[in-house]
């Protein structure tokens, strides 16, 4: 998972970790370039030391306190990017740490080296560009989902009456209102590429449940309005998904 975070100079930044086996790799971003760092366990403990020095503490309370630095780098004051022409620093420095009964701000540095364009675009553009793509469908989702609560509310409310607690009742939903006016957002494209995509650079893993919604006469039906004697025999509603079976 991408951790972002700001420089002391107020630039902002992104952080990335990768576990493979007993090595990681970090990814660090400013949104135009992307930097890679590829450290061993032995490596990372080995860099804790020679940042730290008068700290004593064993290999695996080390590795420990290491990732934990980099894992809480966006909640971390003092944090320090360098530049040069194909590598990039990252400087860490933790507040008051407390290891062995001492307190200590821990340090720890990262040496990033710069990945081509192409890198880039399958590291992070792409990830975004699915990530569009997965909440979009997420959004229509939960839209269909809305509909079809305001439906059976509406069927709830012939059949019963009224709610009778006032803070549970809501306006009709309006799909209307998820609608953007501003030009600059990239909403709504990418799901007409979504096949293509994902033939070049993988599908996305997430699932999204798909909610059908049936117009009230989509098939004829014999509405029965039950009073209060035979209201107790109504059947419950149910909201079924597509490819689910109904009990």
């Amino acid at each position: 998972m991408w951790k972002t975070f700001t420089s002391e100079d107020n630039n902002v930044y992104m952080l990335k970790i990768i576990e493979i086996l007993d090595n990681y790799d970090f990814y660090l971003t400013n949104l135009t370039k992307i930097w890679s760092c590829k450290l061993s366990k032995d490596l990372i403990i080995q860099k804790f030391q020679e940042c730290n020095p008068v700290i004593e503490t064993k290999p695996g309370e080390a590795l420990t306190q290491c990732l934990q630095l980099i894992n809480e780098i966006d909640t971390l004051g003092e944090i320090k990017v360098f530049f040069s022409d194909s590598t990039a620093k990252l400087s860490l420095k933790s507040g008051l740490s407390v290891l062995n009964e001492s307190n200590f701000k821990i340090k720890y540095e990262l040496e990033f080296t710069k990945l081509e364009n192409e890198l880039f675009t399958t590291t992070l553009t792409i990830p975004l560009v699915q990530t569009i793509i997965l909440l979009e469908k997420q959004q229509n989702m939960m839209k269909n989902l809305l509909l079809k609560k305001d439906m059976e509310l509406e069927e709830y409310q012939m059949e019963k009456g009224e709610i009778s607690r006032s803070d549970l009742i809501t306006e009709k939903f309006k799909p209307e209102m998820l609608i953007s006016s501003s030009s600059n957002l990239m909403l709504n494209i990418f799901d007409k590429v979504e096949k293509q995509i994902s033939q070049k650079y993988g599908k996305i893993e997430e699932k999204v449940a798909k909610v059908e919604v049936e117009s009230w006469n989509n098939v004829k039906k014999r509405r029965k309005i039950y009073n209060k004697e035979t209201a107790a025999m109504a059947k419950n509603i149910k909201i079924t998904y597509q490819g689910e079976k109904s009990a």
